[in-house]
Formats: structure tokens, C-alpha cells, sequence
């Protein structure tokens, strides 16, 4: 099955359909294509919650290392998506109980061209590009960058940025334009520009 086996598509997309993606709802891929499990493309995802379908995103791309799930890592060298779809803000389902697998992920690249936002989830449709990166050791998060840029109109940006070691590990900087992205999903009519950091 590492080594290339023609079936890995079809195995990985029988085994991820039905899956349930932390909180956010139900996985479902289709049309998933690749040499080998390691580099593996879907032309077709959703997430499903209770009320359905909340997020469709088309030519999804992961590329990883497969063999070392043996020694307890994750390793993504890639994630992307060429184009996504929030048709609305997901309904969380509860937490799950216990910890689960404590793995250490490694994800270094992960990108989505073209991220549309339907007019529910913010008051406003938008166009955001997103770019970021995590790494966690067994199961605790060290280190996290993400930066959403809106594409289409305006200014709206955001940055997230988990830097442990540091004075203030986390950084949250958000800048967005009266009736835009960021006004819309954190309440400010006219508009926010914020830079913060914690301690804790």
C-alpha cells in the first residue's frame, strides 16, 4: 500500500467517507486520484454537520509521509485546495470524550487559493486567501502561523501566531474595513483594527 499500491485512492476514500473531523462535522471526499496514498488528490470535499452540508472545497491536494504514523507522527509535507465554499458557520457538535490519539502532526505548508464566503457566515460574500502552518508534540500544540488576506475587496486581513518560548507566545492581529469580513464576524459595524498578544 505504501509503495504505490493502484487501489490506495479508492481504499482512502471508502475509509475518510463518514469520518468525523473534530467538531466540525462528517468528512465526505469523492473523485480521489493519486499514484500512491502518499500524494493524493480529491476533486471533491464536504463537511457536514447536523443541519448538512456547510463547507464544499474542490481539488484538495495532501501530500505525506505515510510511514512515520509508525513512530506516533503526522507528517503533511502539503495541503492544499485550489478552491472552498463556507456556505454558513458549522454547528459544533460536543466535545468528544477523552483525549484520543496523541500524534505529532507536522504541517508546514497548508494553503487555499481561493476560500468564497456566502454572505451567512460574515453579513458579506467575500473572497479570502489563507495560508498557515501547525506542528504539535503528542497531542499539545507548538507552534501555529495562519494569515487570511481578502482577495476580492478591501483591506480585511488576520493573523494568528503560536511562538512558545517567547514573552507573549500568542499573537492575534486583525485589520478589516467598515461592512467587511472581519467587521462581520466579530460584531463591528465600523470596522476593527486590533493587534494583541498573551501570556498564557
Amino acid at each position: 500500500l505504501f509503495a504505490g499500491d493502484p487501489g490506495a485512492a479508492g481504499l482512502v476514500e471508502a475509509v475518510a467517507n463518514g469520518q468525523k473531523v473534530w467538531r466540525l462535522g462528517t468528512l465526505n471526499l469523492s473523485g480521489v486520484s493519486g499514484a500512491w496514498i502518499g500524494d493524493l488528490t480529491a476533486a471533491h470535499v464536504t463537511l457536514s454537520d447536523d443541519s448538512g452540508v456547510w463547507l464544499e472545497a474542490q481539488d484538495a491536494r495532501l501530500t505525506w509521509r505515510p510511514a512515520a504514523l509508525l513512530t506516533g507522527r503526522l507528517i503533511i509535507r502539503e495541503a492544499h485546495i485550489e478552491d472552498a465554499l463556507v456556505l454558513r458557520r458549522p454547528v459544533l457538535s460536543a466535545p468528544p470524550e477523552g483525549r484520543g490519539l496523541d500524534l505529532s502532526l507536522s504541517a508546514p505548508d497548508i494553503r487555499v487559493d481561493t476560500l468564497r464566503l456566502a454572505e451567512p457566515v460574515a453579513g458579506v460574500d467575500a473572497t479570502l486567501q489563507i495560508a498557515g502552518a501547525v506542528e504539535t508534540r503528542n497531542g499539545s500544540l507548538s507552534s501555529l502561523r495562519f494569515e487570511a488576506v481578502r482577495a476580492d475587496a478591501g483591506t480585511d486581513r488576520a493573523l494568528l501566531l503560536f511562538e512558545p518560548g517567547t514573552d507573549r507566545p500568542w499573537t492575534v492581529a486583525v485589520e478589516g474595513q467598515p461592512g467587511g469580513v472581519a467587521a462581520g464576524l466579530l460584531g463591528a459595524e465600523d470596522g476593527t483594527e486590533a493587534t494583541g498578544g498573551t501570556s498564557g
